[in-house]
């Protein structure tokens, strides 16, 4: 994990360690936001499919755990305060909580698909928990709506985001 506290992929070459470190932090939050916005709602679900996992995954390691927490924990902070980035609060909670943990999952392991897998399964747990608990959804009626439907499609994005690691690494 040293490494991407020297060098990361979203500032190469850059000197200044703290120009790099908010600009690594920015840059996260700016593809988790263009994430958020490309989204496709789904009439059986209360939350929408979206690029988000797909940059939650990827960014970890492009700047690092820290940073890329930093910058997803920034995107929530905004959209906390009343900034529209939100793919659909409050149905979404569970999810935006879980992505904050996510780049530590993910570069916990070292093979970065299997990291990508146990991220993504944190995300579901805490997204499908929040569902029960916080939106008073029957356990099987949120794995329905919750987590059932976006398997397909996060299982594309799992492989996307670690085709372009392999790529970029």
């Amino acid at each position: 994990m040293e490494m991407y506290e020297k060098q990361t992929l979203l500032t190469p070459g850059l000197e200044d360690a703290q120009t790099r470190i908010l600009l690594d932090v920015l840059g996260v939050l700016g593809l988790m936001t263009l994430g958020a916005y490309v989204r496709l709602p789904l009439p059986f679900s209360p939350v929408p499919v979206t690029l988000q996992t797909f940059f939650v995954l990827v960014c970890p390691f492009l700047t690092g755990p820290r940073r890329s927490a930093a910058g997803i924990g920034l995107y929530l902070v905004l959209g906390a305060a009343g900034v529209p980035l939100f793919a659909a609060a409050p149905a979404t909670l569970g999810y935006l909580a879980a992505f904050v943990a996510a780049p530590w999952v993910c570069v916990h392991f070292r093979q970065p698909l299997v990291g990508m897998l146990a991220a993504t399964c944190l995300i579901y747990a805490l997204g499908a928990g929040w569902l029960i608990g916080g939106m008073g959804l029957p356990p099987t009626h949120a794995v329905a709506v919750g987590l059932l439907p976006f398997l397909p499609g996060d299982c594309v994005k799992v492989l996307a985001a670690w085709r372009f690691v392999r790529w970029v690494r």
